[in-house]
């Protein structure tokens, strides 16, 4: 399970825009967390674990969740039940 691995860092790729290591429970999908332009959303979810979540947080609960295929669903209703 996610919660067994340990994971990468998040990286910031550009101003306010952080991509998450690449999530095995969505088939190696990379998520993001946006935090520019005054609003906060994510592309897709991470690995729920404490470490991503605890991020999250700490730069502000996205206020949308763009899921772009059914892979990346994976752990999208645990953040939701984290986030919300």
């Amino acid at each position: 399970t996610a919660a067994a691995r340990s994971p990468l860092p998040v990286k910031e790729m550009l101003t306010g825009i952080f991509a998450f290591p690449p999530n095995p429970d969505s088939f190696g999908g990379v998520s993001y967390l946006v935090t520019a332009g005054g609003t906060t959303f994510m592309v897709d979810v991470p690995a729920y674990l404490a470490q991503h979540l605890s991020f999250i947080r700490s730069n502000g609960n996205p206020e949308f969740v763009f899921l772009t295929h059914r892979d990346a669903v994976a752990d999208a209703e645990l953040f939701r039940e984290e986030l919300v």
